[in-house]
């Protein structure tokens, strides 16, 4: 598995955990996700990361019982398809992202 961390800073030397902004409310057990955390996605899902970081947007995928039909309907030949409001069109276009691998080894899911 390859783990990836998305970022506008093309110098990050050292990731250094820190908390989210806003806690989210956690079941019993879980409430470390709102802990200092380095935050990485997977391969797979790195399409969900390829925009700046407040962009709201949405997106979409087919996922094992996705219809073939509906597939080609909604993505025709591309992986995802997503959605942007059109007042960030411009940034979303000149933006520059980073891609960090990071090692699998450091993370849990």
């Amino acid at each position: 598995m390859r783990l990836y961390h998305f970022s506008d800073d093309p110098q990050i030397g050292t990731f250094v955990p820190r908390p989210v902004l806003v806690p989210s409310t956690r079941v019993t057990g879980m409430e470390w996700l709102n802990g200092p955390l380095v935050w990485a996605i997977e391969e797979d899902l790195d399409f969900l990361y390829h925009f700046p970081r407040e962009c709201p947007r949405i997106v979409i995928w087919a996922k094992d019982g996705t219809r073939p039909a509906d597939t080609v309907k909604w993505l025709g030949p591309h992986r995802a398809a997503a959605y942007i409001e059109r007042s960030w069109l411009e940034r979303c276009a000149t933006a520059v992202l980073y891609r960090y691998e990071l090692p699998p080894k450091w993370f849990e899911n």
